[in-house]
C-alpha cells in the first residue's frame, strides 16, 4: 500500500499539484488522492478509478489491482503534461488473462546487459503484464559446469537474484525457463555431456515434413543420467528465483525414436517415452516446491495420452503463422482439464525487419481462442533464431500491442502500435520511428512472397549460395516487386533519419534499427544484382558489382559488431556475426 500511495504522490507532483495523499484518511478529514483495497470491486487484479472535482479515490480488487489503478492514474496525469485540473470521470478496468507476460529467448547468441533487461520490466509494468521468462539453454552460469557458459557470457546466479527483486517490486514474476529435453546441443557438442545424447552420431530423420541428418540435439530420455544432470540443474538453477512455477521446455524432440531410444519407442510408443520423461522432471520440480510449465507440440501428436497429465502441470501452447490452429490445440488440453497458456509470438526472429502483419494476426489469434477456451495465461514470445540479428526495437511494437491484447482484448483490438512506441517506449516526438517499424516490418509482403516462419529479406542474406532458380522460397521472386518492397524500406529509412528519439535507449535503438534497415536494403540490392543474371546466381553478377556488395555488407557487419556490444554482452556475438562473415565469403 506505502508503494501504491509514493507512486501517486510523484504522479500528481508530476502537473504541480500539491495535495494531501493519505492511504487511509482519518476521521473528519478528506484526503487529495485516496487508495482502497475493496474486493467487492470488479474482478482479480482489476480496478476503478473515480475522480470528482473535490477528491480522487483509487481502489484495486486486490493489491495487484490496487497497482495497476496506481499505475494508469500516473499514465492520466502524465498525458495532462502541465494541466492543473484533471478531468473528473470513472474508470472501471480489469485483465483478461490472469498471467500476461514476454518470453525474450537469451540462448541463441544474444544475452542482453542487465540495463536492457531492467528497462525492459519498467516496460512491461507500465503495461500492466506480470510475467517475465528468460528462455535459457546454456546462459546461466551453472556451478559446474563453466565449460557449457564459457564463452556465452551468461547471466549469473546473483544477476537472477537482483533481476527477481527488481521484477517483484514491479508486479513481474520472473519465471525460470531452461530447456532440459530438446535444444541441448549446447551441452552435447562437449564430450563430458556427449554421451547422453539421444543421437550421439549423425542420424537420418524425418522433421517438419522434410529428411534430415541430425546429432547431439536432445537429451536421450532412456538414459538415467539425463535425469540426472538435470535435477541437479533445476536444484542450483530454482532457488535463486521466487517464482513457483518453471517452464522445462520439453519442445521440438525431433531426435527421439531415432537413436538410442529408438527400441523403447518401438516398444511402449514415442508418446509413452515423451510422457515417462515429462512426468521425471515434473517430480524433479516437485521436490523443489515448484508446478512445471512444457511447451504442448510433442504431446499434442499424442492426443490420448493428455489425459494422463497430472493436473498441477501447465501446458504452454504455441505457434507463430497467423493460420495456427489455437482453437484445436487449446480444446485439447482444455477437455483434460489441464491450465494452460497460449503462446504466440513476434515474428521478429529470422526477418531483419520484422513480418508484422504476420504477428499481428498471430497474436490475436492466439487471444481470441485463448479466451474463448479459458487459458490461464497469454505469453508473447520472442526468439533469437539464425544469429539473432534483430533489435529488441522489432519485437517492442508487438509486446505492446500483445500486452494490450492480453489486458483487454475487446478493447485493444484496434490499439495503435505506432502510437504506443511513439509516446511509451522512444518517446519520439516527431511520431516516426513507430510508424518507421511498421513500414519495415510490412515491406516484405510486398514482394508477393511469405517464406514460412521468414522474410524474403532474410533469406536473400542467408542462401546468397543457393542461385534464385533453385531457392524453393525466392524462385517467384520478381525484380519489380522486390523493387517495390526495397523503394517501401528506403522511405522508412529516410523517415527515421528525422526521428528524435528521448528514451534512454532511444539513440541506442534507433542506430539499431537504421542498421537492419539497411541489411534489409542490401538484401534488396543483391537480390536484384541476381535477377539481372540467367540463373540468379551470385557467380554471375558481373565483378564491379560483386565488389559492392562486398564493400557494403562488410560495413554493416562492423555495424552490427559495433550496436551489439551497447545493449548486450559480448558472448554470442562472433557466433552472430560469424554467420555473416561466412555468407561475406560467398561474394
Amino acid at each position: 500500500m506505502l508503494q501504491s500511495a509514493q507512486r501517486v504522490q510523484v504522479a500528481l507532483q508530476t502537473i504541480s499539484i500539491s495535495r494531501e495523499l493519505a492511504a487511509h484518511p482519518g476521521k473528519g478529514k478528506q484526503p487529495a488522492v485516496e487508495l482502497i483495497i475493496d474486493a467487492t470491486v470488479t474482478q482479480n487484479q482489476g480496478y476503478e478509478i473515480i475522480i470528482t472535482k473535490d477528491i480522487i479515490t483509487l481502489t484495486g480488487h486486490d493489491e495487484s489491482g490496487l497497482a495497476y489503478a496506481v499505475t494508469t492514474f500516473a499514465q492520466l496525469v502524465a498525458g495532462l503534461g502541465s494541466t492543473s485540473n484533471l478531468p473528473c470521470l470513472t474508470i472501471t478496468d480489469w485483465p483478461d488473462f490472469e498471467k500476461r507476460g514476454i518470453m525474450l529467448d537469451i540462448s541463441r547468441n544474444k544475452v542482453p546487459t542487465m540495463d536492457t533487461f531492467f528497462l525492459l520490466i519498467d516496460r512491461m509494468a507500465k503495461w500492466k503484464m506480470n510475467e517475465l521468462q528468460l528462455y535459457t539453454e546454456h546462459t546461466f552460469a551453472y556451478a559446474n559446469h563453466s565449460d557449457v557458459w564459457a564463452e556465452a557470457s551468461p547471466i549469473t546466479p546473483a544477476e537472477i537474484l537482483q533481476l527477481d527483486a527488481y521484477g517483484r517490486e514491479r508486479g513481474i514474476e520472473l519465471v525460470p525457463n531452461q530447456n532440459t529435453f530438446g535444444h541441448c546441443e549446447n551441452w552435447l557438442k562437449h564430450d563430458a555431456y556427449a554421451h547422453l545424447a539421444e543421437c550421439p552420431e549423425p542420424t537420418d530423420i524425418i522433421a517438419w515434413n522434410k529428411p534430415m541428418t541430425v546429432s547431439k540435439l536432445s537429451l536421450s530420455p532412456i538414459d538415467p543420467g539425463s535425469l540426472a544432470l538435470i535435477d541437479e540443474l533445476l536444484t542450483e538453477l530454482l532457488h535463486h528465483f521466487t517464482s513457483q512455477m518453471v517452464n522445462v521446455g520439453g519442445d521440438e524432440t525431433i531426435e527421439l525414436g531415432y537413436g538410442r531410444s529408438k527400441s523403447k519407442c518401438e516398444e511402449i510408443g514415442k508418446g509413452r517415452v515423451y510422457l515417462n520423461y515429462l512426468l521425471g522432471l515434473r517430480d524433479i520440480a516437485d521436490r523443489q516446491g515448484r508446478r512445471i510449465q512444457f511447451w504442448g507440440d510433442i504431446i499434442l501428436h499424442h492426443p490420448e495420452l493428455i489425459p494422463e497429465l497430472p493436473k498441477d502441470i501447465i501446458a504452454m501452447v504455441w505457434g507463430y503463422e497467423h493460420d495456427h490452429p489455437f482453437d484445436q490445440e487449446c480444446a485439447a488440453f482444455k477437455a483434460s482439464g489441464l491450465e494452460f497458456y497460449v503462446c504466440p509470438g513476434t515474428s521478429s526472429w529470422s526477418s531483419l525487419v520484422g513480418r508484422r502483419d504476420n504477428a499481428i494476426t498471430n497474436l490475436r489469434s492466439g487471444a481470441v481462442n485463448g479466451l474463448k477456451h479459458g487459458a490461464q495465461g497469454y505469453l508473447i514470445t520472442d526468439w533469437g533464431d539464425g544469429g539473432h540479428w534483430q533489435p529488441l526495437a522489432t519485437s517492442y511494437p508487438l509486446y505492446a500491442y500483445g500486452a494490450a491484447l492480453c489486458w483487454a482484448y475487446t478493447a485493444n483490438v484496434a490499439a495503435n502500435a505506432d502510437q504506443a512506441i511513439n509516446s511509451q517506449v522512444y518517446c519520439d516526438p516527431t511520431d516516426r520511428i513507430g510508424t518507421a517499424l511498421r513500414e519495415m516490418g510490412t515491406a516484405a509482403t510486398l514482394t508477393g512472397l511469405s517464406p514460412h516462419n521468414s522474410t524474403v529479406f532474410q533469406h536473400l542474406i542467408i542462401s546468397v549460395a543457393t542461385p534464385l532458380s533453385e531457392h524453393l522460397e525466392l524462385k517467384n521472386l520478381k525484380a519489380d516487386k522486390l523493387l517495390v518492397a526495397e523503394k517501401a524500406i528506403a522511405k522508412a529509412r529516410s523517415d527515421l533519419d528525422l526521428a528524435e528519439p528521448a528514451s534512454i535507449d532511444g539513440n541506442q535503438a534507433h542506430q539499431e534499427i537504421c542498421l537492419i534497415a539497411d541489411i534489409a536494403l542490401h538484401a534488396c540490392k543483391q537480390g536484384r544484382y541476381r535477377l539481372d543474371t540467367i540463373k540468379g546466381s551470385i557467380e554471375e553478377v558481373p565483378n564491379e558489382r560483386r565488389q559492392e556488395l562486398r564493400d557494403e555488407f562488410t560495413a554493416l557487419i562492423q555495424r552490427h559488431r559495433d550496436t551489439w556490444i551497447k545493449s548486450n554482452r559480448p558472448g554470442g556475438l562472433e557466433q552472430s556475426a560469424g554467420r555473416m562473415e561466412k555468407l561475406l565469403a560467398v561474394y
